[in-house]
């Protein structure tokens, strides 16, 4: 009987411990304050990104690479805004550069660039450049096309364009300007 008290007494103890213990955790998570979720402005938010649509199988297919300072979309309106965005575009036959400041993109369909927009074309088998610089532009991806209501500049070598209001239908490659329209050409000799 001698033998079996010290073992009782440790069971015994080590139950008491173990009530304590769940006691004192009990307690500790009622006394906790009852934390709500937050909501947030955005759906999500990425600082210095790089995203990238590259296929490896058919280099000669469209290649795009997507840089951002900033991005925030918000799932429920389907909105993006970005923060000095920088696009890259590349096929075999032409090279796309297109840089702002500030961006946005509604219904992941149409996608608006301000301040400082610079987008430089290079067509590699026609051998030609052209630069369009405006401070807004909107595009649509469904019908590819490109406005602006400010005024708006396109250089070619030996070329430029310039005025307030400016289309295009990039697939049948149509440039329209509105207003104000200013024309320089210089023949190459």
């Amino acid at each position: 009987m001698k033998k079996r008290l010290p073992l009782f007494l440790v069971f015994f103890a080590s139950f008491g411990i173990l009530a304590f213990s769940f006691y004192q955790n009990s307690t500790f998570v009622s006394s906790l304050p009852k934390i709500e979720p937050i909501e947030l402005d955005y759906s999500w938010k990425v600082s210095k990104s790089t995203s990238w649509q590259v296929n490896k199988q058919q280099t000669e297919q469209k290649q795009t690479l997507i840089y951002a300072r900033m991005v925030n979309y918000d799932n429920q309106t389907k909105r993006s805004t970005f923060v000095e965005p920088a696009i890259i575009e590349a096929s075999a036959s032409e090279i796309l550069f297109v840089n702002s400041q500030r961006g946005s993109t509604s219904n992941d369909q149409v996608i608006e660039l301000r301040n400082q927009v610079v987008i430089h074309s290079f067509d590699m088998a026609a051998e030609e450049n052209k630069t369009l610089r405006t401070e807004q532009i909107t595009y649509n991806t469904k019908t590819e096309t490109a406005t602006s209501q400010v005024f708006t500049e396109l250089y070619k070598p030996g070329f430029r364009i310039s005025g307030t209001g400016f289309e295009a239908n990039l697939k049948q490659e149509k440039y329209t300007f509105k207003s104000d329209v200013k024309t320089f050409y210089q023949p190459e000799p």
